[in-house]
């Protein structure tokens, strides 16, 4: 069976940089990505990102990491939120 791809959670990131008013390599070069291409996997068919990551974009896009995910009201995140961004 192929694996479903969460795609509110894909539009919300996409979402979110365009709002913000920066582009891909933008949003790469901020969160400290080399190559662009690696961004782009992250907006476009992401199944999993590191936390290092997804703190970065939550402080460029000024968002919770619920708000950039698209995680429903009253998800629990606190495992996610505990994490060390450097060791991820």
């Amino acid at each position: 069976m192929a694996k479903r791809h969460n795609r509110t959670r894909l539009t919300s990131i996409k979402e979110m940089r365009i709002r913000a008013k920066l582009t891909q390599p933008q949003v790469a070069e901020l969160i400290g990505l080399k190559d662009v291409r690696t961004y782009q996997y992250l907006e476009d068919t992401v199944l999993s990102i590191k936390i290092h990551y997804v703190h970065k974009m939550c402080e460029i896009f000024n968002c919770t990491i619920g708000e950039l995910l698209a995680l429903p009201a009253g998800a629990d995140i606190s495992s996610v939120t505990k994490s060390n961004p450097e060791e991820n």
